[in-house]
């Protein structure tokens, strides 16, 4: 129980991590990554089951994909922090937290299917990530009017989903 805990006090600190591309452009009272995470899970529960694929696995995913926050915080593209490196650190660090669970090594497997798209399960909490980002944005703009097309543009670009991209771009 007591690494149960570790992992459960470590997560919630995801609650008062503001997700930083909201603050750099000037949203205020801007989500913490614990709300997308939320999101994101939410998302997957829904689509998962609509798609016929293993809901529960996909949720999993969802519900630990931010795990590496903990440790990195919130790196954004604006930052000057090499893909390559934040994927490497974050890769060992996300190990180190998972690895002290009974079954840590069955979790670090659903990270890595969502980090490299190695499942259809993975590959969709992958796209809904950029999806719930991108309706975010959308949602912060007609309640700003801060323009931050740019949160779409990225959405765009990196959704594979064509159905995901489509409803984006109705937006």
């Amino acid at each position: 129980m007591k690494e149960i805990l570790e992992l459960v006090l470590r997560a919630l600190t995801l609650k008062d991590l503001p997700r930083r591309g909201w603050k750099l452009l000037g949203v205020p009272d801007s989500e913490d990554v614990a709300s997308h995470t939320f999101g994101v899970a939410l998302l997957a529960m829904l689509v998962a089951k609509e798609r016929g694929l293993d809901q529960e696995k996909a949720m999993k995913i969802a519900l630990i994909h931010e795990l590496g926050e903990t440790v990195l915080g919130d790196i954004t593209p604006r930052d000057e922090f090499p893909h390559e490196s934040k994927s490497a650190i974050e890769e060992e660090e996300v190990e180190k937290i998972l690895s002290k669970l009974q079954n840590g090594s069955e979790l670090f497997e659903l990270w890595k299917d969502f980090e490299y798209r190695r499942t259809p399960e993975g590959a969709l909490v992958k796209d809904l990530d950029r999806f719930e980002m991108g309706l975010q944005a959308s949602l912060y703009m007609e309640s700003t009017g801060i323009d931050l097309r740019e949160f779409l543009q990225t959405a765009d670009r990196d959704i594979e989903d064509k159905e995901l991209r489509s409803i984006l771009k109705e937006l």
